[in-house]
């Protein structure tokens, strides 16, 4: 009885269950070329084509379906960014996708989050989430050091130096984890305030996490 109702599953609930780990092998992918390899990715458009495929695989859950305008933000975000190309110049095609790509990131990770807070226990796929999420935040605000950067037309570090890609990805995850190196520092007041904004938000996403699937751990021992 229970194989017969197992084949009766639609099947956008098989391909959830797979979904988080190719959204985690894309992201991880595209970090380690980003930060090996700053050129062989194309620089901005590679995160933006990343946003839109990380968008795209969060939609195909069934519990996320409801963030359908991110569907649409997807082809705002294409006719936005053909709009910048044609009458802004380089610098300002290039802070205009990187706004659009934090838009995209930040919706596939608030759309995932969700499903994280809603999940009944704790499995391979939650954990698959759980890190994909970490990531979107990550490369979300590496694209705003980089639209800073690009809009302003000045240097975002302290040093003086203009960051390329792979320093704007690095800095991110450095600042997320809050491990805080000190070989990059934000030069700017909204740069500055971008980066604590970051590192709240990695110890809120992971005080939030670890508190829900503590929670999830716990339920079962208290039912019996």
């Amino acid at each position: 009885m229970a194989e017969a109702v197992r084949s009766r599953e639609p099947p956008a609930d098989a391909l959830e269950k797979t979904v988080y780990a190719v959204l985690l092998a894309v992201l991880l992918i595209s970090y380690m070329l980003t930060v090996a390899a700053p050129n062989a990715l194309g620089g901005g458009l590679a995160q933006f084509v990343v946003a839109i495929v990380a968008l795209l695989l969060v939609g195909v859950g069934r519990r996320v379906r409801r963030f359908v305008g991110g569907w649409a933000g997807v082809a705002v975000a294409i006719v936005a960014a053909i709009g910048l190309a044609a009458g802004m110049s380089a610098a300002g095609v290039n802070g205009g996708a990187d706004i659009v790509t934090v838009l995209l990131l930040l919706s596939a990770a608030a759309a995932t989050l969700d499903r994280l807070l809603t999940v009944k226990e704790i499995t391979i796929d939650t954990v698959l989430a759980a890190l994909s999420v970490y990531l979107l935040l990550a490369f979300a605000f590496a694209a705003s050091y980089a639209a800073i950067q690009d809009i302003t037309g000045e240097p975002f570090f302290s040093d003086g130096r203009f960051g390329g890609r792979s320093d704007f990805l690095y800095f991110s995850v450095v600042t997320l984890t809050t491990l805080g190196y000190g070989d990059f520092v934000s030069a700017g007041s909204l740069g500055r305030g971008l980066s604590a904004l970051e590192a709240l938000s990695g110890q809120l996403f992971l005080g939030t996490v670890v508190a829900r699937f503590v929670g999830m751990l716990r339920t079962p021992s208290r039912a019996r």
